[in-house]
């Protein structure tokens, strides 16, 4: 009976072990690549505006409260160049 119950301890304690180098890996992966991910969105976003509004130029993004904009929107840029939004 005494043997079945270390394995039991052993058992939580391994599985125990396992969570937690699993957890630390996942952290770890998320802190290299989440800087890469915001730099990626922001090229994206860029290079999607840069083909729908060619001659606009560079563009800031417009915070707005969530109540001020309707649900469909998800950001609003504004293009200094030409005073255009989008």
């Amino acid at each position: 009976m005494k043997n079945g119950m270390n394995d039991k301890v052993k058992s939580v304690i391994v599985l125990t072990v396992i969570c937690l180098v699993v957890t630390a890996l996942l952290a770890v992966t998320n802190h290299i690549t989440s800087p890469i991910i915001k730099e990626t969105r922001a090229k994206r976003i860029s290079d999607s505006l840069a083909a729908v509004l060619p001659n606009s130029g560079d563009f800031t993004v417009v915070e707005l409260d969530e109540n001020a904009k309707p649900k469909t929107v998800s950001e609003v840029y504004y293009f200094p160049k030409d005073g255009s939004y989008a």
